[in-house]
């Protein structure tokens, strides 16, 4: 299958029903990752970018790897649901991550890096919350 259609159904097919009976709802799953990757890296970020970071991965395969359909398969999945979460997240989706990371900075610098201690207090608020 290298048939531009057939590319666009399996992904369509893919992210309306197996990963979503494999995954859960994308926009719950997609923010918990976004909540994940801000603590671990220590600045926030969206939902949206989870899904666009993921494109970026399978493009860096394509440029590095062999030849592999599911790389295209992909990408085209996670540009739709990034598409689809763009309007449903709020403007201030980073508020949140800034609160668990006590920062306001929107950029990676040393000083916003997190220590283990830190990313482990900050991952024990977020799974469970008013413990502690």
């Amino acid at each position: 299958m290298t048939n531009k259609q057939d590319v666009l159904e399996t992904a369509l097919n893919l992210v309306t029903k197996d990963r979503n009976q494999t995954h859960g709802d994308p926009k719950e799953n997609f923010s918990d990752t976004a909540l994940l990757w801000s603590t671990y890296l220590g600045f926030p970020i969206s939902a949206e970018q989870v899904t666009m970071c993921q494109v970026l991965l399978k493009v860096s395969r394509t440029k590095f790897g062999k030849f592999n359909q599911d790389d295209y398969i992909d990408m085209a999945g996670y540009a739709a649901l990034s598409c689809e979460l763009a309007p449903q997240i709020p403007a201030n989706i980073g508020i949140e991550a800034q609160e668990l990371l006590g920062t306001s900075t929107l950029t990676y610098t040393p000083e916003t890096q997190r220590s283990a201690g830190e990313f482990k207090d900050a991952l024990d608020q977020m799974f469970n919350p008013g413990v502690g």
